[in-house]
Formats: structure tokens, sequence, C-alpha cells
């Protein structure tokens, strides 16, 4: 196998020679490949680092390494229990000592984290707490103030407030094309001249208004996405197209066929608009 684990957590030597063609290569030798592809095909391409990432609870090759030096790691298989994410963070439970830190002073009430008119009085939290509500409740200004407080809270209760997981509609200030128009429109869309912009390490990506459309004729013909979402592509990079591909897909979930031939006749027509037409599209 490309990797020992045998020789993990036996420090940085441990883990400075591994490369990213050895990760691929030991993915694919415990069963961690893309479905679909070819055994023909390069480890590059068959590696499912994603899903061996996960496995041993870390997101990215300078995690992998990180953790292999640090830490004893079993050789893993895809349908094993995940490992905890950045094990060594969580080893220590909520309110232990640190390190270095006795225990007296641990539970000692720090004077600097009191506040500054407690410091300067002396009194406790719980004094001032008491002083606050019983000056508040014996005046009519504070029986105001109370009073205005909890109507300001009410008003802040989720069932009150616009809800934030609804995405606001667009307005459509542009020419949007019937729906009975769907099936040549998506003939010709994608044969058009569409720009392509670059994206860090050489990699290209389309605008916007292609993913989008892209998305919805998905959801027309094959309905809501089941893949998950792509982390590399076959040159070890991001795979920033595959991702751009599947967020606009998801964003389409639960459309019905009708209702998606339909949000693609706006996208269609928002993209050839003439605000959108030098963004999208070359001149030559």
């Amino acid at each position: 196998m490309a990797i020992d684990f045998e020789l993990s957590g036996q420090g940085p030597s441990a883990a400075e020679d591994i490369s990213l063609a050895d990760i691929q290569e030991a993915a694919v030798e415990c069963g961690f490949t893309k479905p679909g592809v070819p055994a023909s095909k390069p480890n590059a391409q068959r590696a499912n680092l994603t899903a061996f990432f996960k496995a041993l609870g870390v997101t990215c090759v300078s995690g992998f390494k990180k953790r292999f030096h640090a830490e004893r790691l079993p050789c893993p298989y895809p349908d094993m229990t995940p490992l905890i994410m950045e094990k060594v963070r969580f080893s220590r439970s909520r309110g232990a000592p640190r390190r270095g830190v006795s225990e007296r002073a641990s539970n000692a009430t720090s004077v600097s984290a009191r506040p500054l008119h407690a410091r300067r009085s002396g009194h406790t939290r719980e004094t001032l707490t008491t002083f606050r509500n019983t000056f508040f409740s014996r005046t009519s200004h504070g029986h105001e103030f109370t009073k205005r407080i909890r109507e300001t809270k009410r008003n802040e209760l989720p069932s009150n407030r616009p809800s934030q997981d609804k995405p606001k509609e667009e307005k459509i200030t542009w020419s949007v094309p019937d729906v009975s128009e769907y099936d040549a429109l998506v003939a010709e869309w994608e044969g058009k001249k569409w720009r392509m912009l670059p994206k860090p390490g050489g990699a290209v990506v389309k605008p916007d208004d292609w993913y989008a459309l892209h998305g919805l004729q998905k959801q027309v013909e094959e309905g809501n996405v089941k893949a998950e979402k792509p982390m590399w592509a076959s040159h070890g990079g991001l795979d920033f197209d595959g991702r751009e591909r599947w967020e606009k897909w998801n964003a389409a979930k639960g459309l019905s066929a009708e209702d998606a031939k339909l949000k693609f006749c706006q996208a269609y027509g928002k993209a050839m608009s003439d605000e959108r037409n030098a963004l999208n599209f070359r001149k030559y």
C-alpha cells in the first residue's frame, strides 16, 4: 500500500513524504472509489477522497498529514464508523481545568471576569440583579421600562420575525419565453458562446446563468439530485465546475417537472437579457 498506517502516530517524519498521489492510491486500495469510473482510469479520477477523508475525520490533505503523525490511525474501509473530527480538541470536557492550571484556580471566581460596577462596589452579580429587579418593580418608571423590555422580547420571538430561510423572489423585468418553447430552448442554449471564467489552479468555470439553466434542466429530466457534492477534480484540485453544477441543481430541489420548466424559461430570459448579455457571452 502507498501509505503504511502502522507508521501513523510516530511524529512528523512519518508523514513528511506523503504526497497527494500516495493518498489517492491508498484511497483506491482501501476501496474508496467513485462509482461508474472504470478501473483502467488513473487513481486521480477513481479515488473518492471525500469519503476517504470523512472516514478518517479530516477534510483535506494537510489535515490528513497532521493527524497521521499525531495519532495512531486504523487502515480505513468504506463501511467503518468515521473517526471523530479533531479528536484532540474535544478530549477535554467543557469546564475541565486546562493544562497547567490548578483545580483551585479554575474553580475560583476571577475578579477580572466580574462586571466593572460589581468590582468597584464589592457586590456580587446576584445581589445587583436582586436590587435592580426590586427597584424597577417598585417605581412607575421601572414598571414602564420593564413593560417595554418584555414587549420588545415578545416581538423578537421567532414566530413573529420574518423567516430567514425563505429566499426572496426575484422581480422579473425581462422577457420570458413561453413554456411550450422549452424543448427548443434546451436544444440550443448550451451551444451558445458562453464565457469561460478563470479560477485558482488553472481551473475555469462558466457564468452563474449557465449553471442555473443546467440545474433546472437536470431537475426536469432526473428530479432531485441524489449524488453527494463533489470535492476534488481529476487533476487533484478543487472541482469548481462540479460543485457549481451540484449547487444549482440542489437549489431546484423539490420542484416538479412543470415548475422546473417554468423556472428554466425564466432563467433563460434572464441570461439572454441585455443586462446579462455581456456578462455571459463572448463577442467572437
